[in-house]
């Protein structure tokens, strides 16, 4: 279970060294869009480019996101089969017990 918690923490990490970038992302559409209010002439060019970057931020946030939730569900896996294998040794290690007392 220790791998699959540094890969949670990585990836932590990694979501909040991109913070700014998102930050810078989605102030640069806002950007954009500012430059579309004032200049019409922009609608064509600028536009289509914030749109892109509007969606492509939530798209790596949501990935992020969701990576960081399997991740953490695989370690609560880990963590049902590593008790179950507990249960199981205790189980098997009586039924020994209990054929060396037959």
């Amino acid at each position: 279970m220790g791998a699959t918690d540094v890969l949670i923490a990585e990836t932590l990490a990694f979501e909040i060294s991109s913070t700014d970038d998102i930050s810078r992302a989605i102030q640069l559409e806002r950007v954009g869009r500012a430059i579309v209010e004032t200049n019409q002439s922009a609608v064509d060019s600028v536009e289509p480019k914030c749109l892109e970057l509007s969606s492509m931020a939530q798209e790596f946030k949501s990935k992020v996101q969701e990576k960081i939730q399997k991740q953490k569900k695989w370690r609560e896996v880990q963590a049902t089969i590593e008790k179950v294998c507990v249960h199981i040794e205790c189980l098997t290690h009586s039924c020994y017990e209990q054929f060396d007392l037959i």
